[in-house]
């Protein structure tokens, strides 16, 4: 009840290594307001576990990141309130619609932060387009924020997984923390 009463920005995701794409989402939801308002709420709703792991499907890779030291990071960034979904089969049967009204039903909405790619509900049946209609006439903004690009591709938990089975960890890295770490890639 206490989450209703303050206008937040959100944004949705596995979020599993934290790597520069997610952090430019979570500063989209916690930088300071434009207007008098106050500051909003950021919120990051997420899994305690992703759903491809609870699913059991083969394709999904290990995790980046263990919950804590996600929940420490998002902290770090600034992130005031993480909605920790347990993945359940009443979760995973909803629709994207469903999914997003139960969170307007708990939150005040001010703005979702998603990427381009962004999927979502059911065999992730939504995507930011269908977020965009959904919201339409509402009081909630879908704001789609560009996807981090580093050696000219998008930078994804995926490509990060790939490149440090290929060994190449000083990108890895790079893409995880924006930074130069010194490793030498082997």
């Amino acid at each position: 009840a206490e989450l209703r009463g303050r206008p937040a920005r959100l944004t949705i995701g596995v979020f599993d290594g934290l790597h520069l794409g997610h952090r430019r989402l979570m500063s989209a939801v916690t930088e300071p307001a434009s207007t008098g308002s106050g500051r909003p709420l950021s919120v990051v709703v997420t899994f305690r576990r992703p759903p491809g792991h609870v699913l059991g499907r083969a394709d999904v890779a290990g995790l980046t990141l263990s919950l804590p030291q996600r929940l420490r990071r998002m902290a770090a960034l600034g992130v005031g309130v993480v909605v920790l979904i347990d993945f359940s089969d009443e979760i995973g049967t909803l629709s994207g619609r469903d999914f997003i009204g139960l969170l307007r039903g708990r939150l005040a909405i001010e703005r979702i932060v998603v990427g381009p790619n962004f999927r979502f509900g059911k065999n992730r049946d939504a995507g930011v387009h269908d977020l965009e209609a959904m919201l339409a006439g509402s009081p909630t903004v879908v704001e789609i924020i560009a996807p981090v690009r580093f050696g000219g591709e998008i930078v994804s938990s995926s490509r990060i997984r790939r490149s440090v089975r290929e060994g190449e960890l000083g990108e890895a890295a790079a893409m995880l923390y924006g930074v130069s770490t010194g490793i030498r890639d082997a």
